[in-house]
Formats: C-alpha cells, sequence, structure tokens
C-alpha cells in the first residue's frame, strides 16, 4: 500500500512525524512587513489565502495542519 505524505512531512522509522523544510518561515508582524509566499507555488494542496506573494499568515498553518492531518487528505 502506497502512503501519500504532505509536503514538508517526513515519516520516521518508528512512524514519528516530522515537520521540516522552514525556508518560508520569517517573523510575523501586524503590518504589511511580514514574511510573504514565494512568487512560485505549486497549486493544488494550499488552504485559502494562500497565493504567490501573499503574506503568510498564522491562520494559514493552523489550516493547513487541519487539512495534512484530516484523514481524508490525500496529495494528488
Amino acid at each position: 500500500m502506497s502512503l501519500a505524505i504532505p509536503p514538508n512531512v517526513m515519516i520516521g522509522k518508528e512512524d514519528e512525524v516530522k515537520l521540516i523544510d522552514f525556508d518560508w518561515a520569517g517573523e510575523w508582524k501586524e503590518d504589511d512587513a511580514g514574511v510573504r509566499y514565494p512568487a512560485y507555488l505549486p497549486s493544488g494542496i494550499w488552504t485559502d489565502g494562500i497565493a504567490p506573494m501573499e503574506k503568510i499568515k498564522r491562520t494559514h498553518d493552523i489550516d493547513m495542519h487541519k487539512k495534512w492531518f484530516s484523514p481524508n487528505f490525500s496529495c494528488k
């Protein structure tokens, strides 16, 4: 059986889940100076509000976590 694993998630030898690749990480700021998504994003795996050059928001992380770890998630 093949298991679809979300991007930036690794499954370890003991089935432990590891989140990796924080190259978009940055300090969250209220104003417009916060970190932004890159100009190119592959399509099909993001939640609402995530788009090229849009500001990265805390709610995006929460929504993506819910999506990735939902029993119905598929990255196909």
